[in-house]
């Protein structure tokens, strides 16, 4: 075999790892009925899995779902139900669950919650996923640090 084609052949499966080994997972956010449409994506990290999170937050359930890389970490509820003991809408009723395997984590059936209609409620949903993704991330820099 020429060096040239061992080179060739090298970058070829190179290029082709992330195709190979990427995990697709719904994303998805439920804020008490109103949902978001699913989406697909894919996850851009190695060792990512789907993860799911419920929760009630205050006295609204809460859905949250996207490509995770907390899956092994056994507090991770726990942690986030402690960092927000104090707030005025404490989370209770925490749990997240993870997969890996594309797709696996669709929102139940039963919990799909209908599209916000108007641009009032898709503003108030894009705030209440904006402020839950910043909380998620406060709790996993308040644990990794």
């Amino acid at each position: 075999m020429s060096l040239k084609f061992v080179v060739f052949l090298c970058g070829f499966l190179v290029s082709l790892t992330p195709a190979v080994f990427s995990l697709q997972c719904y994303t998805k956010f439920c804020s008490g009925d109103d949902c978001f449409p699913q989406g697909v994506r894919t996850c851009p990290n190695a060792g990512e899995k789907c993860g799911t999170l419920s929760a009630t937050r205050g006295s609204t359930p809460v859905i949250y779902g996207n490509c995770s890389n907390r899956c092994d970490e056994p507090n991770f509820c726990s942690n986030l139900v402690t960092a927000e003991s104090s707030s005025q809408n404490p989370i209770s009723n925490c749990l997240f669950t993870c997969c890996n395997t594309d797709l696996c984590d669709p929102l139940p059936q039963n919990d799909q919650g209908s599209a916000p209609t108007t641009a009032q409620q898709k503003k108030k949903l894009n705030k209440e996923m904006k402020a839950f993704t910043k909380l998620l991330e406060k709790v996993e820099k308040s644990h990794h640090q």
